[in-house]
C-alpha cells in the first residue's frame, strides 16, 4: 500500500463546539462530495439532508441542492485543494459546513496545514479525537432542548433516530457517551461508501 498525505481537519458544532467536535486527517486530492461524505460519516449522519460548505466567496452544494438551483450555486466536484487555496490563511483554512438545511445544522471547519502527515492507508479520512456521538435525525428541537438540559420525560419512550435506523436501546443522553474511536475507524470505509452512495443516487 503507497503513503497517502493528509490534512488535519478541526471541526465544531457552532452551538455546542465543546460537546459537539470531531478532528480528524482527510485525505489529500478528494473533491467536495468526499469531503461532505466523509464528515456526514464522522458525524454518524443519515446523509438523506441536504447540505453544503460555504466560505466567503461561495456556497458550494451538493448534487441533491444543485438540481433545486442549477444557476447560482456551485458543484461539489470542486477540489478541496481550491476551496484551501482561496480561503488560506497563514497555515490554515477556514470554511462552514452545514447539515439539513431547514434546520441548519452549522459547523465551523478548520483545515490546519502545519499539521500534514502520510499514513500507509486509503481510507479518506482518519478520526483522532471527538465527544458527541451523532446527529440525531428529524428531531433537532428535541436535541436542542437535551443540550439545554432540559427536562425530556414528556417524550415516554421517544426514541432518536440515528444512521440508517431507530435506535431502540438508547435515549438523548447516548450522545454524551465516549465515541470508540477505534471502532469508527475500523467501521469508516463501510459506512462512507454509504454515504458517498446516497449522493451518487440523488
Amino acid at each position: 500500500m503507497k503513503k497517502n498525505f493528509y490534512y488535519k481537519v478541526i471541526l465544531r458544532d457552532q452551538d455546542y463546539p465543546e460537546r459537539f467536535y470531531r478532528v480528524f486527517y482527510v485525505k489529500q486530492g478528494i473533491n467536495l462530495e468526499e469531503f461532505d461524505a466523509a464528515i456526514q460519516t464522522l458525524l454518524f449522519t443519515a446523509a438523506y439532508h441536504l447540505s453544503e460548505f460555504e466560505d466567503e466567496h461561495n456556497k458550494y452544494v451538493n448534487r441533491f441542492v444543485d438540481d433545486l438551483f442549477p444557476n447560482d450555486l456551485f458543484e461539489y466536484e470542486t477540489p478541496l485543494e481550491r476551496l484551501i487555496s482561496k480561503n488560506l490563511n497563514e497555515k490554515s483554512a477556514k470554511l462552514n459546513f452545514f447539515y439539513d438545511l431547514s434546520s441548519n445544522r452549522e459547523f465551523d471547519v478548520e483545515i490546519d496545514l502545519s499539521e500534514e502527515r502520510s499514513f500507509y492507508s486509503n481510507q479518506v479520512a482518519i478520526l483522532i479525537e471527538g465527544k458527541g456521538q451523532m446527529i440525531f435525525e428529524d428531531s433537532h428541537s428535541i436535541f436542542y432542548e437535551y443540550m439545554d438540559g432540559k427536562d425530556l420525560s414528556y417524550l415516554e419512550g421517544y426514541k432518536p433516530i440515528n444512521f440508517y435506523e431507530v435506535l431502540d436501546d438508547v435515549d438523548y443522553s447516548y450522545f454524551d457517551e465516549p465515541l470508540d474511536i477505534v471502532k469508527i475507524n475500523a467501521e469508516f470505509n463501510h459506512y462512507y461508501r454509504l454515504a458517498l452512495n446516497a449522493y451518487k443516487k440523488g
